[in-house]
């Protein structure tokens, strides 16, 4: 009978039951680690994921702003040196292409002006460098001030 409890002493209760406590904390930190090791995991898909959508809008938004920054580069120019006719440089660089349309000779009183000016409406397509995004738009280029020299 004395063998049969060392036997179960040996198995069972070594050191009065410590290793019933050794195996316990060490699955409770293998869980712990594990647990951890997944919380890690989803934090890092979610940042991944937050940093990727950030780059695709700010791409999309440059897109935009570069077919929007076309438009108004060409209505500038035709504005400034009052012309309809626009170089090659003005109308293709690398982050826009745009076609221009005159659409018909007019008088009116531009904003900003207080006199009437004879001018064109000239209809404006600005595209982005990759072809994505697009903008249109119909502009009033001032091209004299009637009343001067004759034009009336």
């Amino acid at each position: 009978m004395l063998s049969k409890q060392l036997v179960h002493n040996r198995l069972c209760c070594t050191n009065g039951g410590a290793g019933d406590e050794r195996g316990f904390v060490l699955i409770s930190v293998i869980m712990f680690m594990m647990l951890f090791m997944i919380l890690g995991m989803v934090l890092m898909y979610k940042v991944t994921a937050t940093v990727k959508m950030s780059g695709i809008h700010k791409t999309g938004l440059m897109r935009f702003q570069g077919a929007e920054g076309g438009a108004i580069a060409v209505a500038s120019y035709m504005s400034k040196y009052r012309q309809t006719n626009i170089p090659q440089d003005v109308l293709a660089t690398s982050q826009y292409t745009a076609t221009t349309q005159v659409l018909g000779d007019t008088m009116m009183y531009p904003l900003g002006y207080s006199t009437l000016w004879r001018g064109s409406n000239v209809k404006i397509n600005a595209v982005s460098s990759d072809g994505k995004n697009e903008i249109e738009t119909v502009v009033f280029v001032p091209l004299m001030p009637l009343g001067y020299g004759g034009n009336e």
